[in-house]
């Protein structure tokens, strides 16, 4: 492989991954997370797009399924904000791993040591040849007073074999010499961009971290508008006069000062208990309501739940 094959190697593949690297930072990073931090409601905003009065109105089959779609909404809007977060993070993740080969030596750079160790005993053995090369050359000449024979060719092709193996030895060393400096060079500039995709992942999590808690939270919603329903109509408010609204199991400043394992406390417990009471109670229409949230919570959240018979 000649010098110049292994210079396009590394402006090829090592400065081409630098400069995606960069555009990816930008793109995917920076626009993606100011974009979406934006889009994403804060507790308050999406409690306050939420609440409902409990009565019985919004309590019946009607008022249930008008309540259901806004939650439902909202849980779609959060879900492709979601999707576009985790495929840009893939994407980062992706472009991570590719410089981390690069400042850790693998890859690519493996591959190029592995050429400059490669042409270590040929540069030797051209060394050598250099070397025996003078006393060569002495030994086809002889001085013309001695009558011994001048092989003009033969002087001229040993030359020649001499200026050729220095050339390949600057050529070689000069190579060895200068690989060791371009990918310092690039592997500082990955470093930089590493520290980037950091800090810019961590944001990404943040904000991924935050809308599962809101998901989570507005199932809970789901969850506690039909228990807060079951008690009205057990406890026979049949006037249409509206109470205080729905008793949500958190408050929205505590949403996200709870961590997402104990708010699948929270929601676990509020499952089992509603679901609980709704049997007791015979609400069966309920029961299948709640019931259809199982799914959900169990793939999404890995919450386990007690089995209840009806």
């Amino acid at each position: 492989m000649s010098t110049q094959s292994v210079r396009n190697i590394i402006n090829n593949q090592i400065d081409s991954l630098i400069e995606k690297a960069r555009v990816k930072v930008e793109e995917e990073g920076k626009k993606q997370v100011t974009k979406f931090k934006e889009k994403i409601p804060t507790p308050k905003e999406l409690v306050e797009k939420l609440k409902a009065d409990i009565n019985p109105d919004t309590c019946s089959k009607e008022g249930k399924e008008k309540f259901n779609k806004k939650i439902d909404k909202e849980l779609d809007k959060l879900k492709r904000i979601e999707d576009i977060l985790n495929k840009s993070n893939n994407k980062l993740q992706g472009t991570h791993q590719d410089l981390t080969d690069l400042i850790e030596n693998n890859g690519v750079v493996k591959t190029i040591n592995g050429i400059t160790d490669a042409l270590k005993p040929i540069t030797d053995s051209l060394k050598n040849v250099i070397a025996v090369s003078p006393a060569a050359l002495m030994s086809q000449m002889s001085l013309p007073v001695t009558g011994g024979p001048v092989s003009g060719l033969a002087i001229k092709q040993l030359s020649d074999a001499i200026d050729f193996a220095k050339a390949l030895i600057a050529e070689f060393v000069g190579l060895v010499d200068s690989i060791p400096l371009m990918l310092n060079f690039y592997q500082n500039q990955a470093k930089e961009i590493v520290n980037k995709l950091n800090k810019i992942m961590a944001k990404i999590a943040d904000l991924l971290d935050k809308i599962q808690k809101l998901k989570l939270y507005m199932l809970s919603l789901k969850i506690q508008f039909e228990a807060d329903c079951a008690e009205l109509l057990a406890s026979g408010n049949s006037g249409g006069i509206p109470t205080t609204g729905i008793t949500p199991p958190l408050t929205s400043d505590q949403i996200y000062q709870q961590s997402l394992d104990e708010l699948k406390i929270v929601i676990q417990q509020l499952y089992d208990d509603t679901l609980a009471d709704l049997i007791i109670q015979g609400r069966t229409k309920a029961v299948e309501r709640i019931f259809t949230l199982t799914k959900e919570l169990k793939e999404g959240y890995n919450i386990s739940f007690k089995v209840i018979k009806i």
